[in-house]
């Protein structure tokens, strides 16, 4: 801009520049369309005009062989002879001129009208001509479908040549138009370099000014909905885990470390009757305060369907209806119920990452997945899954962030199996948090990531009386910086209290 103040002609040079490659580019343009829909309409009226006498000629031909039936007078033979002879000729030309164009289904329709004036003339006029049928009414009947067939194929080469010249009026018209808006924008921004090179360096540091003060504000509108989204998102995870007999829980939530992509990852838990206990984990589509508030409202869905029903594909239809209602974004969830009585694990899928089973003296292996994402169909089928193990066994559920850490998504799954194997087997109290802090090794995520664990107390875990301080100690000192994230995050006491003894 300085360099504008001080050499007023530059600007003059550059608005030369820029409108008139834009004005001659768009004048060959407008020309190449102009000429081509000028060739288009020479070609579709010289098809029209070879249709209109095709039409007629068949009409001769019909009328003189209908005349000859009634009296056997040759004087009527006379025009019949001269259609006869003209309209294979007129119909090639029709059939050539619809090709130029481009026609392919009015090309085959002045095919069909070339086989039909032939089976009329082979199956109607030259056997009455000959005398070999009588014009008797179904002779006349037939070679009145023959001819209307004829005619209606005609009509649709009428309306294709009428479909094309309003098409090419069209093009010509956006061709004008576009280049009339790239002229017009050529013009205001030589305007806009000349209003430019008046301004003063005086004029340059106010808009630097005005620059920085906006990103001031930019800065602090984001700064502030990562506030509110953190603020969502802490006050809708759940703080306290039940407290379900014979069952230890742990779970963590950690936001992503961009300030922008505060997500809808979310966990539940809630103690049925029976020694039964619901879990349920999931995402939602997208980030910032939108996803966090739609993150609330899959969870209430969950809880207010907990009331009718405690079948997890029930619960996920449900769910599915819910958000539809109220227009969500799209979610991933797995929900299922964990029964103390018999050691097993009930599930169903909705496009959530496949949970992890990890049983004493095994590898964690991955359960059965499947379900599209709530809040995309009205009716879509979930499928109750069961799986028997035994005591001891851990269940890990997690949400992508946990495997798609370095854009790697088979290194990520391999890891996370590795890592919920090694610390379902050395006993940690809080496995979710030692899990994810083995696979970032203090990194902060760049997604949300949730994980949450349920294992049946059993022998999976080692038994020796120094374990739970020799956890603490693990899980308190395993990796620094991860801010309201302490030792044994949200751990209940009584969990605590139990192991300790």
């Amino acid at each position: 801009m300085a360099i504008f103040s001080n050499r007023p002609w530059i600007a003059t040079v550059l608005s030369i520049a820029l409108i008139l490659p834009i004005l001659i580019a768009g004048g060959f343009g407008v020309r190449s369309v102009v000429d081509s829909a000028f060739h288009a309409e020479i070609a579709s009226q010289a098809a029209e005009v070879a249709l209109n006498l095709s039409i007629r000629q068949q009409l001769d031909e019909e009328t003189g062989v209908r005349g000859y039936a009634l009296t056997r007078q040759s004087v009527f033979l006379d025009p019949y002879d001269r259609a006869a002879a003209a309209l294979p000729g007129n119909l090639a030309l029709l059939e050539r001129d619809l090709h130029a164009l481009g026609l392919a289904h009015a090309d085959g329709a002045a095919r069909e009208m070339v086989a039909l004036n032939a089976r009329w003339l082979h199956e109607v006029a030259r056997p009455v001509i000959a005398g070999t049928v009588s014009g008797s009414e179904a002779v006349q009947k037939h070679g009145k479908v023959l001819v209307d067939r004829f005619r209606d194929r005609a009509q649709t080469i009428v309306d294709d040549l009428r479909i094309l010249s309003e098409l090419r009026a069209d093009q010509t018209e956006a061709a004008i138009s576009r280049v009339t808006l790239l002229s017009g924008i050529a013009i205001a921004m030589a305007i806009a370099l000349a209003v430019l090179a008046n301004f003063q360096r005086s004029t340059l540091q106010g808009r630097m000014d005005a620059e920085r003060r906006r990103s001031a504000e930019l800065a602090a509108a984001y700064n502030a909905e990562k506030r509110i989204a953190d603020t969502l998102q802490e006050a809708f995870v759940t703080k306290t885990l039940p407290s379900v007999p014979k069952i230890e829980l742990s779970a963590t939530y950690v936001p992503a470390s961009e300030e922008s992509r505060v997500g809808g990852d979310w966990y539940e838990t809630v103690e049925l009757p029976g020694n039964k206990l619901l879990f349920a984990i999931g995402d939602v589509a997208g980030h910032g305060i939108d996803a966090a508030v739609s993150m609330n409202l899959t969870r209430q869905a969950l809880l207010a369907a907990v009331a009718f029903s405690h079948d997890p594909a029930t619960l996920l239809t449900r769910m599915n209806a819910e958000l539809l209602n109220a227009q969500s974004r799209m979610v991933t969830a797995m929900v299922g119920v964990a029964n103390i009585g018999d050691f097993s694990f009930t599930y169903a899928s909705a496009a959530q990452p496949p949970a992890l089973l990890i049983e004493p003296g095994k590898s964690a292996r991955a359960l059965a997945l499947g379900g599209i994402p709530l809040a995309m169909l009205p009716a879509p089928v979930y499928e109750t899954r069961t799986v028997q193990t035994v005591p001891g066994a851990m269940l890990v559920l997690y949400t992508d962030g946990a495997i798609e850490y370095d854009r790697d998504l088979e290194r990520g799954e391999e890891r996370l199996r590795q890592t919920a194997t090694e610390v379902a087997a050395l006993g940690y109290v809080d496995s979710a948090r030692a899990i994810h802090d083995s696979i970032f090794n203090a990194r902060l995520p760049a997604d949300d990531v949730a994980i949450l664990t349920i294992a049946f107390q059993g022998s999976l875990r080692p038994t020796d009386g120094n374990r739970p301080e020799r956890n603490l100690r693990l899980i308190g000192s395993a990796r620094p910086g991860l801010k309201g994230m302490g030792p044994v995050a949200r751990v209940p006491n009584r969990t605590l209290e139990r192991l300790a003894s």
